[in-house]
């Protein structure tokens, strides 16, 4: 039973992490490209996504490359979560007991 609990943590924590990882990448796309904040899609994207970089709003400002916007602030959210997703596995492995 706890065995069964274990795995499905972990299963749990790695497919958040993929569903976060996902909604950063595309916002780093569409923002990169400069996709309309207007568009009903985008916006909720972008909604959404603006609560998932918050804890990492203000570690970095966002660049330019040429006249397109790189995002840097999803992609530090996306080590950011990836790290810590590592780091609750990795504890959680040292303190499980099989």
């Amino acid at each position: 039973m706890v065995g069964n609990f274990k795995n499905r943590l972990k299963h749990f924590l790695k497919q958040l992490l993929g569903l976060v990882e996902i909604i950063l990448f595309f916002r780093l796309v569409f923002k990169y490209f400069g996709a309309s904040p207007e568009s009903f899609s985008i916006k909720y994207l972008y909604l959404f996504s603006d609560f998932l970089i918050w804890p990492f709003r203000y570690i970095f400002s966002n660049p330019y490359i040429g006249e397109r916007l790189f995002d840097l602030v999803a992609f530090s959210a996306m080590a950011g979560y990836l790290i810590l997703v590592l780091i609750l596995l990795r504890v959680f492995n040292l303190f499980s007991h099989d």
